[in-house]
């Protein structure tokens, strides 16, 4: 378990944007910094009306393949974008990644960048393409890097709240 990892999502940055640069203040408060933006989406230009949120979700995500278990996590990040349904993103470390096979499957978000997939072997039954995620999201989506996602029609996702 990467608990600086952990730690980190338990206090998420928020970043907003100001000409070209990102500004990431932490919600504790007090401590932030400025970067360069130097991987911005290129969606927003000519879709600015699309929007992309992201949050920490607060309670568990729990990922059942064929009744066996993928992945358990309290730290999932939970990504809200225009017409589509709620995803949660869970860390590399909270999912078994003994049950993943690399996938030849590759798309393109504008919003959120290049994304990578993932089977997921259970047993002698292979799921295609069941996990997927951004392994250098754009800028405006940084905390998706080391997350992973699971398509609900390929899996059984339980979320519950604390």
């Amino acid at each position: 378990m990467n608990t600086a990892y952990h730690a980190a999502l338990a206090n998420p940055a928020v970043y907003q944007h100001h000409a070209g640069w990102l500004e990431a203040q932490w919600c504790t408060g007090g401590v932030g910094c400025m970067f360069p933006e130097t991987n911005p989406a290129p969606g927003f230009k000519s879709h600015p009306e699309h929007q992309v949120t992201t949050r920490l979700h607060r309670g568990k995500v729990c990922v059942h393949a064929d009744g066996k278990p993928v992945a358990e996590t309290r730290f999932a990040v939970v990504v809200e974008e225009t017409n589509h349904a709620p995803a949660y993103y869970i860390p590399f470390d909270d999912i078994n990644e003994q049950l993943l096979t690399p996938s030849n499957h590759v798309t393109r978000c504008p919003f959120k960048g290049k994304a990578r997939y993932w089977n997921l072997k259970i047993g002698e039954h292979e799921i295609d393409n069941a996990v997927w995620a951004y392994e250098t999201p754009y800028d405006e989506v940084l905390e998706l890097a080391g997350l992973a996602a699971f398509f609900p029609n390929k899996v059984t996702i339980e979320v519950s709240a604390d």
